[in-house]
């Protein structure tokens, strides 16, 4: 079993992961209808939420994963 790192303990954390995958379904739109753009900037915004939170946990303001990681993950959501 997968060991929970300190960052995903946080209910900070946690909440911030249930909202960037809830606005990357919300978000999602027609690249036909000319705001692809705007949705792609608004999703990356959101899921970059919880990076930066992890980021602070650890003090050197690195984490261990990457925004594209995580949209990556997100992308699943799309199906």
């Amino acid at each position: 079993m997968l060991q929970e790192k300190p960052h995903q303990e946080l209910e900070a954390w946690k909440e911030a992961m249930n909202l960037g995958e809830s606005i990357y379904r919300v978000v999602n739109v027609d690249p036909e209808s000319g705001y692809s753009d705007l949705a792609e900037k608004i999703r990356s915004i959101a899921l970059a939420i919880p990076l930066k939170i992890e980021a602070y946990v650890y003090d050197d303001g690195t984490c261990d994963n990457t925004l594209s990681e995580v949209i990556s993950e997100c992308q699943v959501l799309d199906t």
